[in-house]
């Protein structure tokens, strides 16, 4: 069993640490309980500080959408924080949220993870 090696076992970190924004966005998609989400929409400005990149974020009949780049669109929040401030967001650190620069309605930051669901790490993958 590999996951007794310290480099293995600390991989997992290592490799989310280096997710992009886009990486990010995804995860929190794919993740996200589509049925519990669909009448919970909203949009985002995000701004990542470190990168400079902007996006729009939109949450519509469950699934999270965004567009990178896009400044003219009106917003329930706009938010700026760095790279790994938004990564601690999608890890489920909600008092990150008082560390980035917010305006308008905060709770869009926490309506946004709202729905992942947690990963099942020991579940078998052979069934006999």
């Amino acid at each position: 069993n590999q996951s007794e090696k310290e480099a293995t076992a600390q991989g997992r970190d290592t490799m989310v640490t280096e997710m992009t924004v886009d990486m990010i966005l995804d995860y929190i998609d794919i993740m996200s309980d589509t049925l519990a989400a669909q009448n919970d929409g909203f949009t985002l400005k995000l701004t990542i500080s470190d990168t400079g990149e902007l996006y729009r974020v939109l949450r519509r009949d469950g699934v999270l959408l965004y567009y990178k780049g896009d400044k003219n669109a009106e917003a329930d929040c706009t938010a700026t924080c760095a790279r790994l401030r938004l990564l601690a967001l999608m890890n489920g650190d909600t008092d990150i949220i008082e560390k980035m620069q917010v305006e308008g309605d905060a709770t869009v930051l926490t309506r946004m993870i709202k729905y992942m669901t947690p990963i099942i790490h020991d579940f078998n993958i052979i069934e006999p």
